[in-house]
């Protein structure tokens, strides 16, 4: 049986088991579907969405090759890629998921920045922001701020790890495609792509909701692959679940540092809804989730054993 016949079997009987549940639940779908709107609008919308202007208006008017000058050497000797593609690392590391996917697929409609390249920067340049970090994951899920600064530091260690074994072992190119001149675009077109692009976005948190509503209800909550299937669902979802569990602090936090690295399919859909028009393959972009999911927990577990009583 080829990949595709599979393929759509799997999504045969995955809509039919959608609409089983929808049938039998629509209580749980109406409030998850209420959850993912409100975590689209009062999570996501206000620390995505002025990244999202910010990072379209850059590459549109080339700011970026201006900055990387300046930023771009400490990256350059790191990855081993041009220093033309530093604001990419830096946008999505502040700016959180998708933003570094979609300052990659602005490049690429620009042309500066090949097929190949964009598959391996995908995986370490696309992360999660400070905000979702330190404010939502540790001073309200898990009440400690302290938390929040700790998670986003092993990110951090864990993304550049990935990225130089990403960059050493698939061999991007150092040279960059030469940039086209200027054309200059307005703050307004930034605004409104950016909003068309949180609407899709927003989707997706919606759909996954109900989704992972259908696996809480399917499964025992306090089950610990219950859990884990939930953070590589969604990833807001899933750590909100981990958050209020039975389990130890050090083993909890662990799961959560490998969630936030992993991201989850939710953010995978987004990403891919971004390159609709590229011929993008995620192959590289999975295998750096997973070694950033890996190496946060390794990383997690041993700092918070040895700081936690």
């Amino acid at each position: 049986m080829n990949v595709k016949k599979m393929t759509d079997i799997f999504n045969l009987c995955f809509c039919l088991v959608a609409v089983l549940f929808l049938f039998m639940y629509p209580s749980y779908c109406i409030d998850s579907a209420k959850d993912g709107v409100t975590t689209a609008l009062y999570i996501v919308l206000p620390s995505l969405f002025p990244f999202m202007v910010l990072s379209k208006y850059i590459i549109n008017n080339n700011i970026h090759i201006k900055v990387s000058k300046i930023i771009g050497k400490p990256f350059e000797k790191m990855f081993g890629i041009s220093k033309n593609y530093a604001v990419l690392f830096v946008l999505g590391c502040i700016g959180g998921y998708p933003i570094g996917a979609i300052s990659i697929s602005q490049l690429l409609k620009k042309r500066e920045i090949t097929i190949k390249d964009a598959e391996i920067l995908i995986g370490f340049c696309n992360n999660c922001g400070p905000m979702f970090v330190i404010g939502t994951v540790g001073t309200l899920m898990l009440q400690n701020t302290l938390y929040g600064y700790i998670l986003y530091a092993i990110h951090l260690i864990s993304v550049m790890l990935c990225g130089i074994i990403m960059c050493r072992f698939f061999k991007p190119a150092k040279i960059s495609v030469p940039v086209k001149s200027s054309t200059h675009q307005n703050s307004i077109s930034s605004v409104v792509s950016s909003a068309n692009s949180m609407l899709n976005i927003a989707s997706y948190i919606i759909i996954f909701s109900v989704i992972s509503k259908f696996v809480t209800v399917s499964l025992k909550k306090e089950n610990v692959v219950t859990i884990i299937v939930l953070c590589v669902l969604e990833i807001t979802t899933g750590i909100k679940n981990i958050s209020t569990t039975f389990l130890n602090d050090v083993l909890k936090l662990s799961i959560i540092s490998a969630s936030i690295g992993f991201a989850g399919f939710c953010v995978l859909s987004q990403c891919k809804s971004v390159f609709d028009e590229q011929q993008i393959s995620f192959f590289k972009y999975i295998i750096s989730k997973t070694i950033i999911a890996a190496l946060s927990f390794v990383v997690s577990f041993i700092t918070f054993s040895i700081i936690l009583p």
